[in-house]
Formats: C-alpha cells, structure tokens, sequence
C-alpha cells in the first residue's frame, strides 16, 4: 500500500486525490488476489478431500461386496460369519494397509481443510474490521466506492 502510494506521488499526478485513489486501487487489487489465492487453497484442499472420500467409499464398497458373498457361503456352512467378520472379513494385509493409509491421509486432509478456513476466516475478519470491504466489480459496494472517491476528488 505505501509502496502503491509513493509511485503514484512520484509519478507527479498533480493531483493528491488521484494518488489517493491510486493507492487505494492498488491495495484493493492486492487484497482481492490474496482473497483468490485463500479460495484457490480452499478449493484445493477440499478436492482432494472429495479424492480420499471417494477412495475410501470405492473400498467400503469392495468390502461390502466381499463380506455379502463372504456371509452367504458362510452361512449356508453352518455360519461363523461373525468369526469372520471379527478378523477383517478375511481382508488381506495390503487391503488393510492401503484403508489405514487412506484414513491417515484423510487427517492430514482435514487438517489442511481446518488450516485453509481458519485463513478465510482471518481474511474475512481483516477486511470487516479494515472498514474498507472488498468490493466485487459492479457491486453496490464498489459503485458506492467510485461515487466517494469522484465526490472527494471534486
């Protein structure tokens, strides 16, 4: 911001309002580009998310499937489908490692959701308190902007 003001007074606008409203403009491109760069993260993090849930739903699936087929034949022996389901439902080690790795990958997943929204809610929060919120292009907001400044400029 200071860095945007002192180029435009050095640029000689003549005008202390034109700098004024230069700097302003490049503060709010800032802030704007660092409100993408906070819900590109965000989006990120929660497609990943969406990748582990569907790995982990892909798996449920597949055991699901084995253990209905698995039961059926075990019951129709006599039974024993709880002995079987009490050690995995007869899932192989690299099955199992494979969930586990997918569970502990989902934490880390959250953790990051946590972290990304803990961001925009700090961005949120400094640009409530700022006094100055982030205006879309073409919002009342950024109309009403325009209006002041060309009011204080004239």
């Amino acid at each position: 911001l200071a860095l945007a003001a002192a180029a435009a007074v050095a640029a000689g606008s003549g005008s202390s309002g034109a700098a004024v409203q230069a700097a302003a403009a490049a503060a709010q491109a800032q802030t704007r580009e660092a409100d993408v760069r906070a819900l590109a993260n965000m989006v990120g993090v929660l497609d990943k998310k969406q990748r582990l849930l569907e790995a982990l739903r892909q798996m449920n699936d597949e055991a699901a499937e084995e253990d209905g087929g698995e039961q059926g034949a075990v019951a129709g022996e006599g039974g024993g489908g709880a002995a079987a389901a009490k050690q995995g439902g007869g899932r192989s080690s690299d099955f199992q490692a494979m969930y586990a790795h997918l569970l502990l990958e989902m934490k880390q997943c959250n953790a990051e959701v946590q972290e990304a929204l803990l961001s925009l809610r700090e961005r949120n929060r400094a640009t409530a308190t700022s006094g100055a919120p982030a205006a879309m292009p073409g919002s009342t907001i950024a109309w009403r902007q325009q209006q002041e400044a060309m009011a204080g400029a004239g």
